[in-house]
């Protein structure tokens, strides 16, 4: 079965890098690209207009300059969270801690975070983890 993931990070290597790693483990996952908040909540708003395959994990830069923690709380609003969206990792390069008290709430649940950069492992043991939860549901 086919399956969808999201990455929303402005840095192009980073997004180049990532997809390939991921189309290279399952060629069957689609790999979507948006480079800041704003570009990503049109996108799954248009998924769902079109009743199209929709993200079950979305990686996250929670650092971007566009709607970087703020996609959380619209995700929640647009009741994609959930609905369709099983999780979001966030990505960080900050040495700041994640103010997860801020951003996970019963709506949201509780987004995990990671440092960057991520390695092509960690990258594969997150989307291993997630796709056999959904794959068992």
């Amino acid at each position: 079965m086919k399956k969808m993931i999201l990455f929303i990070e402005d840095d192009y290597l980073y997004n180049y890098a990532s997809k390939r790693t991921v189309q290279e483990f399952d060629k069957d996952i689609e790999v979507l690209i948006a480079l800041n908040g704003n570009q990503a909540l049109n996108m799954l708003c248009r998924l769902e207009v079109e009743s199209k395959l929709f993200p079950f994990l979305i990686f996250m830069d929670f650092d971007l300059p566009k709607m970087g923690y703020d996609f959380m709380q619209r995700l929640s609003r647009f009741n994609f969270y959930g609905k369709y969206v099983n999780k979001v990792i966030g990505m960080t390069s900050s040495d700041q801690s994640f103010p997860a008290h801020q951003y996970g709430n019963s709506r949201l649940g509780s987004p995990r975070y990671i440092a960057k950069p991520l390695s092509d492992e960690t990258l594969l043991g997150l989307l291993k983890a997630d796709l056999e939860l959904v794959t068992h549901e």
